[in-house]
């Protein structure tokens, strides 16, 4: 017996010594051998398959992963940008004065180099000064509206204090508001009276011919349907274009929405010689002879007839 433990006893001991490297060589083999392909892409994420890639194949809101859905946008402020870009100011062709007594006859005359847009609310004002350069008066004066490419005028009045004499004129245009085609509104212009002929005793300019209202008789506003005193102004030139006077009175008829009627002005104008031309104007804005324009609510639509916007006198 004792010898048969003593045999199991070495045989163990042996076989420890052999079982444990045996063990421990297993363990090292199995902890180098690489993982199969199913449990590597599981397991680690593959280097190219970042956030950024995922995000801009699913997220058809994200501004930068989305460049397209903003495109019109874009593309409309652009087209605002330039349309603003390419928007002219309004100049001033011309302007000119005479002086009668205490009477100042003045004239200026706009041009609207825009193509497409027109111009509403120019606000100017007119100063006066003597020899010496100091200010008489300061006169305000509005154009309603100047259409694309048109020259259009104003003239007018100013009275000075008694022995004050202008030696020159200065204008400056303070604002001037933009619009186009498409404005949402319809502009009244009033045919302009021809066959002007010039009083020389009474230094007056006399004009007939015929007003049309431009607004759609059918329109749907609530103001009353027919205008009456509106206003026009006269500029005086000599033979060489210059402004030598100017002038303004009032067409006192009612004048029905989509009807045209004929009128007659009586305009007096100060000025220190005779003209050899003069040019009629309506404050709404739109010089010339036969002309109406009109712009429609719903519609990018305008429309004008003007024949000729000078007239010569006599």
């Amino acid at each position: 017996m004792d010898r048969f433990l003593n045999s199991f006893y070495q045989f163990l001991r042996k076989g420890v010594g052999c079982f444990l490297p045996a063990l421990l060589l297993l363990l090292i083999i199995s902890c180098n051998t690489p993982p199969d392909s199913e449990q590597a892409e599981t397991a680690v994420p593959e280097p190219t398959a970042s956030p950024t890639i995922q995000v801009e194949a699913i997220n058809d809101n994200s501004s930068e992963t989305s460049p397209e859905n903003n495109a019109p946008e874009d593309a409309s402020l652009e087209e605002n940008s330039e349309k603003a870009a390419n928007f002219q100011a309004v100049t001033i062709q011309k302007i000119g004065f005479s002086q009668v007594e205490d009477q100042i006859g003045y004239g200026v005359i706009f041009f609207n180099p825009n193509r497409d847009h027109y111009v509403k609310e120019v606000l100017f004002n007119i100063k006066l000064f003597d020899a010496d350069n100091k200010l008489l008066q300061m006169h305000v004066e509005k154009l309603d509206y100047i259409a694309p490419e048109e020259a259009s005028g104003v003239g007018g009045t100013i009275k000075l204090e008694e022995d004050q004499s202008a030696h020159h004129i200065e204008v400056q245009i303070d604002r001037q508001l933009e619009t186009s085609l498409g404005a949402p509104l319809i502009l009244r212009f009033f045919t302009l009276p021809q066959n002007i002929t010039f009083n020389e005793e009474t230094h007056s300019a006399v004009a007939n011919g015929f007003v049309a209202n431009a607004t759609p008789d059918n329109s749907t506003e609530t103001e009353i349907k027919g205008i009456n005193n509106f206003r026009v102004t006269a500029i005086a030139l000599d033979a060489a274009g210059n402004i030598i006077g100017g002038g303004e009175g009032l067409i006192g008829q009612t004048v029905r929405n989509g009807t045209v009627s004929p009128a007659s002005a009586t305009i007096p104008i100060i000025t220190s010689n005779t003209p050899e031309k003069v040019e009629i104007y309506a404050n709404q804005g739109h010089g010339g002879g036969l002309c109406a324009v009109t712009i429609s609510r719903n519609s990018d639509f305008a429309h004008a007839e003007c024949p000729l916007t000078t007239h010569t006198g006599g």
